[in-house]
């Protein structure tokens, strides 16, 4: 009779082997089982679908984005949600425990803030599911563009994050606020979403900000150029007419004493005292019209302070909601 244990060994074996590879297979793309069922258990609000559309999410980004369960929320859910996340510039979203949370802004000129959060934050999500191979590439096209294109507005920015921070941050700084990217980097931002469309909504509610902060740029410019005016034309002034009385007096103590030799003699040097008083008296006028400017303008920059202040206030998570009637 034939033994039949070696056969099933082998079985065992083999199973065991299966098994295992099994196990290996499931613990090495756990995440991507755990993405997939969150993925197909999540449900969107229209807004959020309204705001997919509007941002042309592609097939892989809106997996990446509903795995993620997004939440647009009003400020005490988002502040309690974002607590961990929160630093010294404007927390508009956060992408924390493998979830993404958007402050619900209510600005209607700042039209697409929301939307271009929401793809900031799905970015966050892309870079931490991306291999380390995809990881080093990205990075090392980042920190070349980086390197060459760098703002002090970026760099200001980037000062608010830690340095293990500075990839991820930048990912997805760059993939919703910055034209003209390397090819490298296009086509990896093109997996996930329409980065025209992305690019359109930012430039639609930024340049608010960019109209405000110009304008007060400008300004303060010409206010400083023309304090100095004023001062140099004051200075100037004060020191003429003081010179111009002092003629005018010895001027009227010669016609009193009967020093001038003709009526031609007179009348010209009067003639000169004349024209320096008209010319003194424009002047004055000038310094007059300059300093009414300046006092303009200082009126126009407090109304865009309360006008940035407007801005900022409203994509502000920390401030409580006006009362209602």
């Amino acid at each position: 009779m034939t033994s039949k244990k070696p056969l099933s060994r082998v079985v065992s074996i083999v199973t065991s082997i299966v098994l295992i590879a099994v196990i290996g297979l499931v613990v090495y793309y756990q995440q991507s089982i755990v993405d997939y069922a969150v993925y197909l258990a999540y449900k969107p609000t229209p807004e959020i679908e309204r705001m997919v559309e509007r941002i042309g999410f592609t097939g892989d980004g809106k997996f990446r984005l509903y795995s993620s369960e997004p939440s647009i929320e009003g400020s005490s859910s988002f502040n309690k949600d974002c607590e961990a996340v929160q630093s010294e510039v404007n927390v508009l979203g956060c992408y924390t425990n493998n979830r993404i949370y958007v402050y619900n802004v209510q600005s209607e000129e700042l039209d697409g803030i929301k939307e271009v959060t929401l793809a900031h934050e799905t970015l966050h999500a892309v870079y931490e599911r991306l291999s380390d191979g995809e990881r080093q590439k990205v990075d090392a096209t980042i920190d070349t563009y980086y390197a060459a294109h760098k703002t002090p507005e970026l760099e200001k920015y980037m000062s608010n994050y830690p340095a293990e921070d500075k990839y991820t941050e930048l990912h997805s700084v760059l993939g919703t606020e910055v034209g003209d990217l390397p090819a490298e980097l296009e086509e990896h931002y093109a997996k996930y979403f329409n980065r025209d469309k992305v690019l359109k909504l930012y430039d639609g509610y930024h340049q608010k900000f960019v109209e405000v902060k110009d304008r007060a740029d400008q300004l303060v410019k010409e206010a400083e150029a023309l304090a100095k005016d004023v001062e140099d034309q004051t200075t100037s002034y004060n020191s003429a007419t003081s010179a111009l009385s002092a003629r005018i007096s010895s001027f009227n103590a010669r016609a009193s004493g009967g020093d001038f030799s003709s009526q031609a003699q007179f009348d010209a040097e009067r003639a000169g005292l004349v024209t320096e008083s008209d010319r003194l008296e424009a002047l004055r006028v000038e310094i007059n019209q300059k300093i009414e400017r300046y006092t303009a303008i200082q009126g126009e920059l407090q109304e865009l302070e309360l006008r940035n202040k407007e801005l900022n206030n409203s994509i502000n998570s920390k401030l409580d909601s006006a009362p209602k009637v």
